[in-house]
């Protein structure tokens, strides 16, 4: 199972399912949550200097795609997930929505989509991650496309932790 979350509800996810792996997507200035218990190889840190607009954003997406990617490339779905971001809404949605897409490389993108729409209505991932891993897993701008096909999203104050099946 993956498991999205704001930083703010990212200890209490921790706490409630007992994740066997972390990501970690927070930018330099933001804090950093330390998960006791869990081995530092099963957390995966993707921290960054800034988060500007433009090329440097592009590339920092493109670098984080690759490292959630090289890091689950070989993960057979066994154990739970959990992703955070700062606010649970763009860079943890684009993360988990990659990894489903890896998990189910012969489902359809817009399937995968809509289901994380239905489960996180808040969620707006981020497409420079999305379109890097489109790109890199060969979807041919299906994945961009799926997401970029969504209806609009829920605004929400607080967004809630999410539960999506990762099941391969």
């Amino acid at each position: 199972m993956l498991i999205v979350s704001s930083l703010e509800r990212a200890m209490e996810a921790y706490k409630t399912y007992s994740p066997t792996h972390i990501i970690s997507i927070l930018s330099e200035d933001e804090p950093r949550p330390l998960f006791p218990g869990l081995e530092p190889s099963q957390h995966l840190k993707l921290y960054v200097s800034s988060e500007h607009g433009g090329p440097d954003h592009a590339k920092t997406a493109s670098d984080r795609t690759n490292m959630i990617i090289d890091t689950f490339e070989d993960w057979d779905s066994s154990g739970n997930v959990l992703i955070h971001c700062a606010k649970g809404v763009s860079r943890s949605m684009a993360a988990a929505f990659v990894l489903l897409c890896m998990l189910s490389p012969k489902s359809s993108e817009k399937e995968i989509a809509q289901q994380l729409r239905e489960a996180a209505p808040h969620a707006e991932p981020c497409l420079f991650m999305i379109d890097h891993a489109d790109e890199r897993l060969g979807r041919d701008c299906r994945m961009f496309d799926a997401i970029n096909d969504l209806p609009p999203s829920s605004t929400t104050i607080d967004a809630p932790i999410v539960l999506l099946s990762a099941a391969a």
